[in-house]
């Protein structure tokens, strides 16, 4: 009989990783010249897509441009 597991981690389940993900977005927006309060990164940041939140913060931007923020934030992460 072959027997397997599998561990699914829903982000804070396992491994808190709350703290470094806002480590990361408040160097990247402070880079673009948005520092975040705290109550700005529960309104607008946290549970979203990358997408979603870059967009709360920054405004429609062209579809390029959000790829490379998007990319941008997760190599800091």
């Amino acid at each position: 009989m072959n027997s397997f597991a599998v561990i699914f981690d829903m982000d804070g389940v396992i491994v808190d990783s709350n703290p470094f993900h806002k480590i990361a977005l408040q160097q990247f927006c402070a880079k673009y010249g948005h520092a975040l309060t705290e109550a700005q990164l529960r309104e607008k940041i946290y549970g979203r897509t990358n997408k979603e939140w870059i967009t709360n913060v920054f405004g429609v931007l062209p579809e390029g441009q959000l790829q490379q923020f998007a990319e941008e934030k997760e190599q800091l992460y």
